[in-house]
């Protein structure tokens, strides 16, 4: 639950499609960074940009949440402290909009 980090540290956490509905989300990665020893993750990403400062919050077309490149989220990942282990990115085959269109994930320890 990303607003209770009080839990137990564990081996590894699970970050599956959650990033891109909070508008904060390097504090999600920060504050997990201290809970788990690897983190598996996983992020609806824009393929608009390949900029790694692209960040867009509100998300487009949403009240909530942010979109951002796969190079911002690997970048994201690196500042909170992460050590990148493997990563990929694939574009989604019918996309819901255009800042919406990618999928990047990322195992971390």
């Amino acid at each position: 639950d990303v607003h209770d980090m009080n839990a137990s540290p564990v081996n590894i956490a699970l970050c599956m499609g959650g990033l891109y509905h909070v508008t904060d989300s390097d504090a999600v990665v920060t504050k997990l960074l201290a809970k788990a020893k690897y983190l598996v993750v996983h992020a609806v990403t824009s393929f608009l940009s390949q900029d790694p400062a692209y960040f867009v919050t509100p998300a487009p077309y949403w009240y909530h949440g942010g979109r951002f490149s796969h190079e911002h989220f690997l970048g994201m990942l690196r500042r909170a402290g992460w050590t990148v282990l493997e990563s990929g990115h694939a574009i989604y085959p019918s996309p819901i909009n255009e800042y919406s269109s990618g999928s990047s994930w990322a195992l971390c320890g």
